[in-house]
């Protein structure tokens, strides 16, 4: 009898987030519960386990990194599915990002936590792609066809993805990439001087390019705000962007605060101060990023240059 090696049998996860525009209006729900429901039965005739499903992201785990993979093609089939059934729904999408548990754990919070935390590396992903850490590729049984193609990393990260499968047509535009969930947001204000070029933001799946002539822009549930985001956890008036001393900023003015996911994993919380927008990040309007059903606001912003008073350049032009 054949026996499987430890390797082949590790614990994997595949995280999945989902987005939605209908008649250029973000969903802020993509999927129903019904839809849901469907995801579900496609993980359990795969014997995964649903570890955390919203409207707006599941993660799912199980036993082999076989069953994994064929998962995440069967999930992202029914996606393209839903879109089909109707004309109104050809604007929902999907991304996957497939890794290993990490070994010695067995909470599925922390299981989630941490695809969560690594999906931030789906920031060069096509809409509707598969893609997997090295690690998990390793797990597999049999190489997967067509070879996997490597995505170009994040700005300063040791970690890559591969892309294992995406749509040929009809399903996005490649060059579209998933908006990263956080590297590089430093607290507050600090001594130094910074250059930068220009502040890129996205909503769910609608980018735009902040000038700093342009602030500061208010950020709220109120239709008068420069950036109007949906969620339950978000004030009317609750917090804005601005430009100051060559740095932008985003400014806390609601009672709830804001969090902020940095690149190490730590979630920082603003209550009525700001924080400084460096690399790529999420700003979650009161509520943290894991427990954030609304709609948050992702960044991108590279300086030029940044000197902390050492004289020494700590980030340089890409």
């Amino acid at each position: 009898m054949n026996q499987e090696s430890p390797a082949a049998l590790q614990d994997t996860l595949l995280y999945i987030e989902f987005g939605e525009r209908r008649n250029s209006v973000i969903v802020e729900q993509p999927l129903s519960l019904l839809e849901r429901q469907e995801f579900h039965n496609i993980a359990t005739r795969h014997h995964g386990s649903v570890i955390e499903s919203i409207s707006r992201r599941m993660v799912i785990s199980f036993r082999r990194a076989d069953q994994t993979l064929a998962c995440a093609r069967d999930l992202r089939s029914n996606v393209q599915m839903i879109r089909t059934r109707s004309g109104e729904r050809m604007g929902l999408y999907c991304r996957m990002l497939l890794l290993p548990a990490p070994p010695g754990v067995r909470d599925t919070s922390v299981w989630a936590e941490m695809a969560l935390k690594l999906s931030l590396h789906l920031n060069n992903a096509p809409i509707n792609g598969i893609t997997a850490i090295e690690p998990f590729i390793k797990l597999l049984q049999y190489p997967p066809l067509p070879t996997p193609r490597v995505l170009p990393s994040i700005n300063g990260s040791r970690i890559s993805l591969f892309l294992l499968a995406y749509e040929d047509s009809g399903g996005g535009n490649h060059a579209d990439t998933h908006e990263g969930m956080t590297r590089g947001a430093s607290p507050l204000a600090g001594a130094g001087v910074g250059l930068f070029a220009d502040l890129k933001l996205r909503i769910g799946d609608q980018m735009r390019v902040v000038h700093p002539p342009e602030c500061p822009i208010t950020v709220g549930r109120s239709k008068a705000c420069g950036l109007v985001l949906q969620g339950d956890s978000v004030s009317r008036m609750h917090g804005r962007i601005e430009f100051d001393n060559e740095k932008f900023y985003y400014m806390d003015e609601s009672r709830n605060g804001t969090y902020v996911l940095t690149h190490d994993g730590t979630e920082v919380k603003v209550t009525s101060e700001r924080i400084l927008l460096v690399g790529d990040g999420v700003i979650s309007p009161g509520m943290p990023v894991m427990k954030q059903t609304g709609q948050v606001i992702r960044f991108n912003c590279n300086p030029i240059r940044l000197d902390f008073g050492g004289g020494s350049d700590i980030t340089k032009p890409r």
